[in-house]
């Protein structure tokens, strides 16, 4: 039975497509984003090209397609770990805090924020779906603007601190002073009782 095979029995395409994910992150990790090509992710997976391009129409789909899952993983991070937070300042900081912490410890994702690979993640960031849909939910929650600024400034931020590290004390002051006063309305029409509480 040839490898292609092995992977064309696998008709569970979720199943598959995170398999392939779980090899490329590993290879991210090792050789960093930009160096890690289809036919390598291929090999390493024992599939053919065509195959993986079964999966991943192209290299930004997989892109994509990792970023997604891993925005997944940290979402739930943060909404574990910011529920019980009552106020939307503490909890919009404490989100940010969450998540620049969590790619910061991971190894495999801090390679999508070294000086090769950092501008087109930034690029990938702003024009993630699943980025966009999981920040706007959040800002949602808070009281913040339904047009999707809000939200596009909050991945804007965070990708900057993963772009140009700063110590953790300094992130939270920077979020409380330059970020919560923008998200975070005064205007008792979205902030005041009569709107939805935050969970």
């Amino acid at each position: 039975m040839t490898p292609d095979t092995d992977w064309l029995r696998d008709e569970r395409s979720s199943v598959a497509r995170d398999k392939l994910l779980g090899i490329a992150e590993e290879l991210f990790f090792r050789h960093g984003v930009a160096a890690v090509t289809m036919r390598q992710i291929a090999d390493a997976a024992g599939c053919s090209r065509a195959t993986l391009y079964r999966y991943f129409p192209g290299r930004t789909d997989l892109h994509l397609a990792y970023v997604d899952r891993s925005t997944r993983e940290i979402a739930r991070t943060i909404e574990e770990k910011t529920a019980g937070i009552a106020h939307p300042a503490d909890r919009l900081t404490a989100a940010v805090l969450v998540a620049v912490t969590g790619v910061r410890e991971n190894p495999a994702l801090m390679a999508w924020f070294s000086p090769d690979a950092a501008a087109a993640t930034g690029a990938l960031a702003m024009s993630s779906e699943m980025i966009g849909a999981v920040t706007r939910r959040f800002v949602d929650l808070l009281g913040g603007s339904a047009d999707g600024h809000d939200a596009e400034w909050i991945v804007r931020i965070v990708v900057s601190f993963l772009i140009v590290p700063v110590p953790e004390s300094e992130v939270e002051h920077l979020v409380r002073r330059y970020l919560v006063p923008v998200i975070i309305s005064s205007d008792p029409a979205r902030s005041g009782p009569d709107h939805r509480p935050v969970l």
